[in-house]
Order: C-alpha cells, then structure tokens, then sequence
C-alpha cells in the first residue's frame, strides 16, 4: 500500500516537472517575439527623426515640450509609487527621443533639414568633399558630404550627402573638396543637384583601398565582358557602375537588385556559411560566432566603412545570430538597441526606404525564420531549410515596404531568390577568393596569376547563370504587377502577412511539443 503512495506522489512530480520543462521551452522559443522592451523607444526616435527632417520648425518644439512633460510627470509617479515596467520604457523613449532632438541641434543637422526645405527647388550652390564617385558610359555619379550651402545672401552649414550626375569630361575622384551649383531636390532624406555645375577646388588623396578596388575593376574587366564584371564586382564588394541598362531592370523585375549592393541578407549568408564550415570542425560555438564576425569585419573594411555599409553589417550579424540560434531571444532587443543607434549616427535613414527594408527584413529572420526551418526541416536538410527561408520570410515581410516604393509587386521574386541563393553564396566565396589573391598578386606573389584568372572564371559562370536567371524570369507573364498603394492593398498584403507568420509559429510550437514528447531527456530545441 505504502509503495502506491509512493508511485502515485513520484508520478505527480514527474508530470509537474514536466509541465515546467515544457513552459520553460515554450518560453525560450517565443522570446523573440515577447520581448518588446526596447521597441517603444525605437519606435519613438524613429518617428521624431522623421518628424524633424520633414518639418523641424514644427515638431522640434513638439519633441522638447512633449518629452520633457512625460519624463517629469513619470519621474514624479515613479517616486510616490512602485515603479511598473511601462513607466521605465516611457522614460528611455523620451529620453532617447529628447537626447536626439539636442543631438541634431548640436551637431548643425537641424539647420541642414530646414536649409534643405527652405530652398528646396531654388538654385543653390553646396560645398564639400566626393565621397563616392562611379563611372558610368559618358556620365559620373557623384555623392559629395556637404559642409555648407550658399543660396542668395543666404549662407548655412549643410553636413548632409547630396548626389548629382555630371557629364563633363573633368573626372572627380574620392577625396577631392569641390563645389556644385545647379537646382536642389529635396525629396524625404534623399538630396540632389538637378542641373549641376561642379567645380574641383582641391585635389584630395584618394583611400588605399579604392585604389585597390580600382585595379581590381581593371582586372576584371578585362577577363570578363562588362555585364559579368560589373555583377561580380557588385555582388562582391558593392561595385555595379558597369552594369547596363538592361541587366540592370531584369534585376529589378525579379527583386534581385539587392545581391548587387552590400546588404544585410550577404552578410548573413557569409556569417552562416562561415558558421557551419567552423561547426562541421567542431570548434566552440563562442569561437564559431567570433571567428565568422570578425570575417565580416574583414569584409566591410574592404568595402569601406560607408553608412549603408554599417547598416548592413548591425542587421546582417543579427539575422544571422538569430537564424543560428533558432530562438533569437537576444535578438529582438538587440534589433531595436541598433535601430537606435543606427538612427543616432545617421538621422537620414528614418525616411529611407533602404533602411526600412533593412529593419523588416531582420524582424523576419529574427521571428518568422527560424520557425519556417523548422517546419521545412521535417521534409529536406536543414542547411537548405535555412538558405530557403532568408529569401521567403524576408521577401513576404517586405512586401507592403516595395509596394509603396515602386507602387508594383514583384510577383517572382521568391522563387527567383530561391534559385539565385544557391548562386550567391559561390559567387561570394569565390568573389573574396579572387580579392585576396589579386591583393597578393599585385603585391606579393606574381606567381598567383594563373589562379586568379581561374576564380574570376568561375564567377563569371555563375554570374551569367545568374543573368540568365533575372532574364528568364522577368520575360514570364505578370513579371510585375502594378499595384497603388491603396489602404485595401495594403491591408490585404498585413493580413496575408499575418496569417502566413501566426501558421508558421503555431506549426513551430506543434513540432516542438512533439519532438519534447519524444525525446523529453534531450534538449531538442538546440541548433
């Protein structure tokens, strides 16, 4: 009799520890999308930022009044009661927000945006310093760091980027300090010179690494036609001035002009891709994320430490840490920590659309793609599971951004996506190759001349493989579908959002609590 007790007592504490293992999975595996504690205060910098650039008079006033009312009216309940979760995150928001207020009035950035609105469409005469200069056929595209503007009898500092597109023979080079006249355009974030006149005051020194990627582009060209070159000098460092006219639409049809820029969803593959290669070694997992971070690291110094660039890299690792951990339960706070952050060294990106692309597409990976390899693990590897779901979760969550930006839809995208992954990831590694071997080429080793044709070889086959995709795809019916950024066409393409992200969490939580079941000894959630 004594030993029924026994049982009975030993089996309600090993169904009560159960129940408590299971919660604490659960909980691991849905932080990602709990843990909302520093969302209110990107949310809150986001929208002041943007609020200054497009009216500062208006909302610089707003920001200071509404901000310092809310921390003392806070500060004042959280001192006569206990303090609650929510008071503390108003507080940052509006801390954060009011910090970045003084910020860009200390910094001139506030005299730049309402200089930019007074004369927008006036002619204008900017100063400053070429940042990026690409060649085109018989044009040049030039970006200048501004330093002042001068419009009439009016003078101001203008620390903003401003683009024009000259065709004059005289060739700008990074570094140089010159001035443009012409007509400013102001739209959002983004600054042009319509009808420019650009003038060298002084010559500059160009960095050694544009050097570098000067001779880099010669080497190229001149072993692969200028399609080829361009897309594998775009797809490894961001360089595709060479690309034409045509190439260049057929990758915009098929939503893949992001592989020609430095974005988040390369650096990601790189950081995976360098990940498991250290994984199938068994090296520790705190080497593996050190070791494949600080390759990325190498990376954007090659590129060169650009503001897209940077925003690349913050979103890139983050993806790809929460791909590889499966749980992203850092990964989430860590997103909005960046947001932050990122807005605070470039207040432009609030109204840029490459940004907002950028912080969606790293929610996706960090919430609905770990869930989506999950399930497509039950039927393929898990290592295409992964490289199927950056373009699906990225792509699907992206949608309503792309619609208001080119007012289309993309309808192929996906699967062009899919089908160029197993192409960029070559196209990458073998890309990085051919640097490092024409670095030491040039320097070092002439030796290396036969193999550094036979990489650039090879990545122009996958590249033309590559264009043979974009073509094919964009010459399919309703390649692109016009679509008005409508309040009905935005709402369908949420709630299809929503409905496609709740089926893959609940399918997630479902295989978990199967495979918890099964094997309820190991710790199966663990990638």
């Amino acid at each position: 009799m004594k030993s029924i007790k026994v049982q009975r007592i030993w089996k309600s504490l090993a169904a009560s520890y159960s129940k408590d293992l299971e919660a604490s999975y659960r909980k691991r595996a849905h932080a990602s999308i709990t843990d909302t504690r520093m969302l209110l205060p990107a949310l809150g910098i986001w929208g002041a930022t943007s609020g200054i650039i497009i009216s500062p008079d208006q909302f610089l006033g707003y920001i200071y009044l509404v901000s310092a009312v809310l921390i003392c009216a806070i500060a004042a309940r959280m001192f006569y009661t206990p303090a609650e979760q929510y008071t503390g995150l108003i507080v940052l928001a509006s801390g954060i927000t009011l910090a970045q207020s003084l910020l860009l009035t200390a910094t001139h950035q506030v005299e730049a945006f309402k200089a930019a609105n007074e004369w927008n469409n006036s002619f204008v005469e900017i100063t400053g310093t070429v940042r990026t200069a690409e060649k085109g056929e018989n044009s040049q595209r030039i970006i200048v760091q501004g330093t002042k503007m001068k419009a009439r009898n009016f003078q101001s500092p203008f620390d903003l980027p401003i683009s024009f597109t000259t065709y004059d023979s005289a060739e700008m080079k990074v570094g140089d300090t010159i001035s443009v006249r012409g007509t400013l355009q102001a739209t959002g974030s983004h600054y042009r010179i319509m009808r420019p006149t650009a003038t060298l005051q002084h010559r500059g020194q160009e960095p050694a690494t544009l050097a570098f990627k000067t001779r880099m582009r010669e080497y190229t060209e001149s072993n692969l036609d200028q399609d080829e070159a361009a897309l594998v000098l775009g797809m490894t460092y961001g360089d595709d001035s060479g690309m034409s006219d045509e190439t260049a639409n057929n990758f915009r049809t098929t939503g893949l002009t992001h592989l020609t820029a430095v974005s988040g969803a390369n650096i990601s593959l790189v950081f995976v891709l360098g990940f498991r290669v250290l994984q199938y070694f068994r090296c520790h997992r705190t080497l593996n994320i050190m070791i494949s971070t600080g390759a990325i690291v190498l990376y954007v110094s090659l590129v060169g430490a650009e503001p897209s660039v940077l925003r690349a890299l913050c979103m890139g690792v983050l993806g790809a840490l929460a791909l590889i951990s499966g749980t992203g339960r850092f990964s989430a706070p860590m997103l909005w920590v960046a947001v932050i952050a990122l807005l605070m060294i470039e207040p432009r990106y609030a109204l840029d659309y490459g940004f907002a692309l950028s912080v969606i597409a790293t929610a996706a990976l960090i919430i609905l793609a770990p869930a989506l390899v999950i399930v497509f693990s039950t039927v393929m590897p898990r290592l295409i599971s992964e490289i199927l779901a950056i373009p699906i979760s990225a792509s699907l969550w992206c949608a309503p951004v792309m619609i208001l930006m080119v007012q289309s839809y993309q309808t192929y995208s996906v699967p062009a996506n899919i089908m160029a992954t197993f192409i960029v990831a070559p196209v990458t590694i073998i890309g990085l190759l051919a640097t490092v071997a024409i670095f030491l080429h040039l320097n070092s080793v002439p030796s290396l001349d036969a193999l550094v044709q036979l990489l650039i070889q090879l990545a122009g086959m996958c590249c033309r493989a590559l264009m043979n995709i974009a073509h094919w795809v964009s010459g399919l019916p309703l390649s692109v579908v016009p679509l008005e950024p409508s309040w009905r066409t935005m709402s369908l393409a949420l709630i299809v959002i929503v409905l496609v992200t709740i089926c893959g969490l609940k399918l997630r939580g479902h295989l978990e609590r199967t495979a918890f079941y099964t094997d309820r000894g190991h710790d199966v959630h663990s990638w």
